[in-house]
């Protein structure tokens, strides 16, 4: 089977590059002017959500850290700092183990039936947030005895190194990937373009597991390029908390500035850029869904 390849590593954009190539998209400099997606960045909705827990959570308890350090977290819409929140290091990280040790060897845990633990498991899911980064710091704790970490491949190089210098601890690492998508010759084109920008743009591309590689068969090669253009300048940007928006901003500056570094990368490895490309407005993390044909495949 003929394929064409979907590969990115761009949180909102999509890149393809045909094995066989043929057709319109085996050229060079074709780029889109007319790009028009947007749905409203500006003027963004200020949601009646109060911040109240900006603590560490130790023992069941929040509490300062140790050192009283506190760092700002940022609106992405707007740039404005929403909160300060308390900012853990070695100290709080130890408090935090002991307890959680005490719990595990003293607590109603070992007690607790697989059904209760998983409740239990559950209810924490539901509140954790993004930044698992943050939690690197645990492997060099003794009383640690197993870690499963989800996070970047840098992270990911730093955990393990960390729990091999300390007790050996097992650790399980989950850094995302490359997972495929495959769209084969009787396919439903117009679903196969749906569900490839879903799988690749949900969230913004911050997922581990986006869809970010595609075989599509050559029969329907250049059909379903031109209307993965026509659904990137459909797609809807803006204020996430907007009725309609389907696409909000990057989490931070940090994640803004590599996806432009990539499609930058992709540009200048002569890839033909479709649509897109580029920061949407003249403020804040928002970027345009992008579209490159005829990437190389190292």
């Amino acid at each position: 089977m003929a394929a064409m390849r979907i590969s990115s590593l761009l949180s909102c954009s999509l890149s393809y590059s045909s094995l066989l190539p043929k057709g319109r998209f085996c050229g060079v400099g074709r780029v889109v002017s007319g790009y028009s997606t947007s749905a409203g960045i500006e003027n963004p909705i200020n949601p009646s959500i109060k911040v109240h827990c900006t603590q560490l959570l130790i023992n069941g308890n929040f509490v300062d850290s140790a050192s009283g350090k506190t760092f700002p977290t940022y609106d992405p819409r707007t740039g404005d700092v929403i909160a300060h929140v308390a900012e853990g290091d070695a100290e709080d990280i130890d408090r935090a183990v002991c307890a959680a040790r005490e719990a595990f060897d003293e607590g109603p845990w070992p007690k607790m039936t697989a059904y209760e633990r998983s409740k239990v498991l559950f209810r924490f899911a539901d509140l954790l947030d993004k930044h698992i980064e943050e939690l690197a710091t645990l492997e060099s704790h003794m009383d640690v005895d197993k870690l499963a970490f989800t996070g970047s491949s840098e992270t990911g190089k730093i955990v393990l190194e960390l729990a091999s210098k300390s007790n050996l601890k097992p650790v399980t690492l989950e850094l995302g990937g490359k997972s495929p998508f495959i769209v084969c010759k009787d396919a439903d084109v117009n679903k196969a373009v749906e569900l490839a920008h879903f799988a690749l743009l949900f969230n913004q591309g911050q997922c581990c597991s986006a869809g970010s590689r595609a075989y599509v068969h050559e029969d329907v090669h250049d059909e379903f390029i031109e209307k993965a253009e026509a659904r990137a300048l459909k797609r809807s940007v803006g204020d996430p908390f907007k009725a309609g928006v389907e696409q909000g901003p990057q989490i931070d500056s940090e994640q803004f500035e590599k996806i432009l570094r990539y499609i930058r990368s992709g540009i200048e490895s002569g890839a033909i850029l479709i649509t897109g490309g580029d920061r949407l407005g003249s403020k804040d993390f928002y970027i345009q869904p992008t579209v490159f044909a005829n990437v190389k495949i190292c």
